[in-house]
């Protein structure tokens, strides 16, 4: 686990939103991915419980571009895509043998602007 923390500790420790953390610091996951939030709201921590099998996955109802996205443990570049559905494609991604839950963080060129149940699935693997 301190392991772990170290690499992952921004999405835990760092400055988070506390207005999305009130009643649950887990928003807009679905129980399968948790989500935690940047002060700012430009900023998102995926926590992925669960790995796809074809190392894709995408979230709808993200109404902010976004402009990158990284793997906290490994600062790896995440590619993706993002359509005029408001969902956000992640590629090529992927658990590590020694990661407890890989942790991805979503940045975007402004606050998030997400909305529950726009598209369904929510969360797609």
């Amino acid at each position: 686990v301190g392991e772990w923390l170290k690499r992952n500790g921004e999405a835990v420790y760092g400055k988070l939103h506390p207005n999305l953390l009130s009643g649950s610091w887990f928003r807009g996951g679905n129980g399968i991915s948790g989500i935690t939030y940047g002060e700012d709201l430009k900023a998102v921590y995926l926590w992925n419980w669960i790995s796809p099998k074809d190392r894709e996955m995408y979230f709808s109802g993200v109404f902010s571009k976004p402009v990158k996205v990284t793997k906290l443990s490994t600062g790896e570049e995440i590619p993706f895509e993002y359509g005029e559905d408001h969902r956000i494609l992640l590629k090529k991604v992927k658990r590590e043998a020694w990661e407890i839950v890989p942790v991805y963080k979503i940045e975007f060129e402004t606050p998030l602007d997400y909305r529950t149940f726009h598209k369904y699935p929510q969360i797609w693997y």
